[in-house]
């Protein structure tokens, strides 16, 4: 599974290493999971780094796992069109934040249900662009983040 999201479409150990060196560096930095590969997917396809790097609190480790990233796959020898395609397929745009629900049950309590529907619609196509939607992609701030999450999320 984080070989495709990584868009490593070999199959041999030398991913693991790889993979867990993502983990780390994601951990250490305080990385948001789908941010950031969403923006390793837009890196592969051609678009500039800088937005992936904005993520790391450390942007020479952000740096470092890109060249570690590129390594594997110039080894790994796919096709950069099957590369992009399956990156774009198991990594969303679009997911529902604990943040983004929170807002859509304190307007549904209070009759307004116009959020949640807007968040259903966002939602029903979570790995296309929407750049009308765009807030939705964003993680919480810190006044946003949620800190009991709720059933059925």
């Amino acid at each position: 599974r984080f070989s495709d999201k990584l868009g490593l479409l070999g199959d041999d150990e030398s991913q693991d290493g790889i993979i867990a060196a993502t983990m780390d560096a994601m951990t250490i930095n305080q990385v948001d999971f789908t941010l950031f590969y969403r923006h390793l997917t837009k890196v592969c396809a051609g678009g500039n780094e800088d937005s992936l790097l904005e993520l790391f609190s450390d942007t020479e480790a952000g740096r470092e796992l890109l060249r570690h990233w590129r390594d594997h796959i110039r080894a790994d020898k796919a096709e950069q069109e099957q590369r992009l395609k399956i990156m774009q397929e198991n990594n969303p745009v679009f997911i529902p934040r604990n943040h983004r629900v929170a807002e859509a049950i304190r307007a549904g309590e209070e009759g307004d249900f116009k959020p949640f529907h807007q968040l259903v619609k966002v939602l029903s196509k979570p790995f296309d662009e929407q750049p009308e939607y765009a807030e939705y992609e964003k993680a919480p701030k810190p006044n946003e983040i949620v800190h009991e999450t709720f059933c059925g999320t």
